[in-house]
């Protein structure tokens, strides 16, 4: 349990403890103590008590759950005592929005929404109420009403204009009453001295031994690049039962040789991608490659996260399938 205690002189006192915040509407020079658990688990129903302090008459309570800056779950109570304890029960649900950060020139924004909820992340299947985007103005450009999710996923995309508006961009989405936010930035576009290409495998089995990838530069006119190649290799996302993240792999080739591409085999075990540990549903391998060019020393950055990772495939003499 834990205890907290607060003096203050203004009408509404506001305390924010471990993930509760209370709001006491009061009087002035008044003051409280709140008794919680430490530990509060989702799903359950969690005692809070309160001992009023110099305050007369019955006094209302607004009792919000706060994670990360969401508002998780609220409730109100009306004390007619000067010390009472009450039952609250709260959900944990966390959603996260990405959108791919583009290596060259797009015309379409494409962005997922990912919803979890409860301590063993399970998915979200509930509709959203609204999703929408706002230019750096705050103008509503598009929006999205009762979306549905597949197993708490959603995968949304908007046309963007030949000379949208530059800057900073937002996500939004209301999610039982409490607004999600994502930015992204819309630059000019330059057209880079030269491109990075990963080529990773068509599909990851989770009983494969290695992962294969290959990294090539190649300049505008089609000529390779020489250099060296920095790359990261991920599953996401990194959720697991047991809260851990799941490891990531990184090595480096310092010399792409003449054809601008470096080969890369990656130990399946560094990863993970066998760990029971860890859940195949919905990951993607996620690759990450820094090219470097050998006589300017100018670094472009590449993703490629498309590929998804299967429990097992089946082949007969026609064609192989995956599921």
């Amino acid at each position: 349990m834990t205890c907290f205690t607060e003096k203050n002189t203004m009408a509404w006192m506001r305390v924010l403890l471990v993930s509760l915040l209370l709001v006491v509407h009061s009087y002035a020079d008044s003051g409280y103590i709140i008794t919680a658990p430490k530990v509060m688990i989702a799903g359950t129903t969690e005692k809070i008590c309160v001992t009023l302090i110099e305050v007369d008459g019955p006094v209302d309570l607004d009792v919000m759950f706060v994670h990360d800056l969401f508002l998780i779950s609220s409730s109100k109570h009306t004390m007619t005592t000067s010390d009472e304890c009450f039952g609250v029960t709260f959900k944990y649900w966390k959603p996260v929005i990405r959108a791919q950060p583009p290596s060259k020139r797009i015309h379409v924004l494409k962005f997922r929404i990912l919803s979890i909820e409860g301590t063993e992340f399970k998915p979200y299947k509930h509709m959203l109420s609204t999703v929408w985007i706002e230019n750096p103005s705050g103008v509503r450009l598009i929006q999205w009403r009762n979306v549905s999710t597949n197993e708490g996923l959603v995968e949304l995309e908007m046309p963007l204009s030949e000379e949208p508006i530059l800057g900073t961009w937002k996500i939004k989405c209301d999610m039982e009453e409490t607004i999600i936010i994502q930015h992204f930035d819309v630059d000019e576009y330059v057209l880079p001295k030269f491109e990075v290409d990963i080529r990773p495998p068509p599909f990851v089995v989770i009983n494969d031994e290695t992962i294969d990838i290959k990294i090539c530069g190649r300049y505008t006119y089609g000529q390779p690049v020489h250099g060296s190649v920095h790359a990261k290799v991920c599953i996401s996302p990194s959720y697991s039962y047991y809260r851990l993240d799941r490891p990531c792999a990184e090595t480096e080739k310092k010399d792409t040789g003449p054809d601008g591409c470096a080969d890369f085999s990656i130990r399946a075990d560094s990863v993970e991608l066998k760990s029971s540990y860890y859940s195949i549903w919905g990951k993607k391998l996620n690759v990450t490659a820094s090219f470097t060019e050998e006589n300017t020393d100018i670094t472009l950055n590449a993703t490629h996260d498309t590929i998804s990772i299967h429990q097992s495939i089946r082949a007969d003499n026609q064609s192989s399938k995956k599921f």
